[in-house]
């Protein structure tokens, strides 16, 4: 029975970091079209969590806190983790065969499911890569002095305004 309370913390504690994920995203402006790119990548993978996340309720994932841009690297990680966590323990669920209609899931379900988070947590690992360009790019992007118009010529030249 505690394997089933680990495994649903762990879903709650990825969902809860897929909606921050998702705010962060919404909130995002880039206009580079590698910036995009990764935030493209990012939602994909986030959607992709759903395949686990949707098994909670959705009651415990309400209040959540934004979070900014620079702390991707730390929701991925933490995402990871859980993900690890719950391959870990639907294995070793699924080796004993202790409980197969866990998450109201058949074994075949949990299998399936067992497939998709692996990929996850490969899609997790090339993010966390790409994150560290991501982030470069868009600080630098965020602390570009905005250029003021120029005077035509004839103003700069005789100095009237």
């Amino acid at each position: 029975m505690a394997t089933v309370e680990i495994i649903t913390q762990n879903i709650q504690n990825l969902a809860i970091r897929q909606q921050q994920l998702e705010r962060l995203i919404q909130q995002t402006e880039v206009h580079n079209e590698q910036l995009q790119m990764f935030l493209f990548d990012l939602t994909d993978y986030n959607q992709g969590l759903s395949v686990i996340t949707d098994l909670v309720s959705e009651e415990s994932t309400e209040q959540v806190d934004d979070i900014k841009v620079t702390a991707i690297e730390h929701v991925l990680s933490e995402q990871r983790k859980y993900l690890v966590e719950v391959i870990r323990l639907l294995e070793e669920t699924l080796e004993e065969d202790m409980q197969p209609a866990l998450l109201g899931q058949s074994s075949g379900g949990l299998r399936r499911i067992l497939s998709s988070l692996k990929g996850l947590v490969e899609m997790n690992n090339y993010l966390s890569q790409d994150n560290r360009t991501f982030q470069r790019n868009y600080l630098s992007e965020q602390n570009i002095p905005v250029q003021k118009p120029k005077q035509n010529f004839l103003k700069r030249l005789f100095g009237k305004s």
